[in-house]
């Protein structure tokens, strides 16, 4: 199947071998032209890509700026990060209305850093873990974080260091979110916080766009979860679920817009389109499209269908 090297997995949840084809889609980075299936688990209803890339034939796919890039400078560019760095601040509102100053937070899958600079802007302890060795180095060398460059399993952290962790666009790429989600636990001191965001396979755009929904990110996704399924594996690995969103300004009136003009892609993820990234024009397009796009995402979350899940968990001590 275009020489990619394929495993066939259990369900990641209950661990059935039992499952059915539910979509199938491409890579929208256009890396590969192979069909990547996402089959639904007969006993506890979790999506998930099966069969899946080899952990070595999956490095094709995150090719460098997949989704990150050092900063460029000029008018654009600074518009650009301004408003990024607007949209990230209304992701943590859910963390700073339940942690005080001076907490500890550890944000796995941290990239650059982003969301640890605006993290530590805001008066907290925070640090970060990133297995992308470039990003991570950039985040540590450039911009003086405290990041572990690796995976979370290998973290130089002690049990019960963080009053938080957050998981943003994360646990959907791992290969055993569940170990992951039981580490993140031990991690976390009596009563600590979980922050997780995904995107919602059960939501208005997917069953919109279906295969071209820009969230199945096929293969890098390798579980797509619903309010159910990740309720369930949170239980598993000794979470109370607090509260549930369906509403991202940063990423819902994204994946609607990619998705229905992925020339627009590259403008995200720069690896799209073999790298060439994107003109001005296709930038301030895009700009556009997501404002003008607000009002349906909106909708879409107000009647609990949103694109993006964003979850707040507690420890079970």
């Amino acid at each position: 199947m275009n020489g990619i090297v394929f495993e066939q997995v259990p369900c990641g949840l209950c661990g059935s071998l039992k499952s059915k084809p539910f979509v199938k889609a491409r890579d929208p980075l256009g890396i590969s032209e192979a069909d990547f299936t996402v089959v639904r688990c007969g006993e506890c209803g979790l999506a998930y890509q099966n069969p899946r890339p080899t952990p070595e034939a999956l490095k094709s796919f995150y090719p460098e700026g997949y989704w990150w890039g050092e900063k460029k400078r000029g008018l654009l560019a600074g518009i650009e990060e301004g408003y990024r760095r607007g949209l990230l601040r209304k992701e943590l509102s859910l963390l700073a209305r339940n942690l005080p100053r001076g907490s500890r937070i550890l944000d796995v899958g941290c990239g650059q850093g982003d969301m640890l600079l605006l993290l530590k802007e805001a008066g907290y302890e925070a640090c970060g873990v990133e297995n992308a060795e470039s990003a991570g180095r950039f985040a540590r060398e450039k911009r003086g974080l405290d990041i572990h460059i690796g995976d979370l399993e290998t973290g130089p952290y002690g049990r019960e260091s963080f009053d938080a962790v957050s998981f943003f666009h994360v646990l959907e790429h791992l290969a055993d979110p569940l170990s992951a989600l039981t580490r993140a636990q031990g991690l976390l001191k009596t009563t600590g916080w979980l922050l997780i965001q995904c995107p919602n396979i059960e939501s208005a755009q997917f069953k919109r766009f279906g295969s071209r929904w820009l969230h199945l990110s096929l293969p890098q996704h390798f579980f797509h979860f619903a309010p159910e399924t990740l309720g369930k594996l949170l239980g598993k690995a000794g979470f109370r679920l607090e509260a549930v969103g369906h509403f991202s300004l940063r990423m819902n009136p994204m994946s609607a817009v990619l998705s229905r003009h992925p020339g627009l892609i590259p403008c995200v993820f720069p690896a799209a389109g073999g790298g060439k990234g994107s003109t001005a024009f296709q930038k301030g397009l895009y700009l556009l499209l997501t404002y003008l796009a607000r009002p349906r995402v909106r909708l879409e979350s107000w009647l609990r269908e949103g694109a993006t899940l964003t979850v707040l968990a507690r420890k079970i001590s």
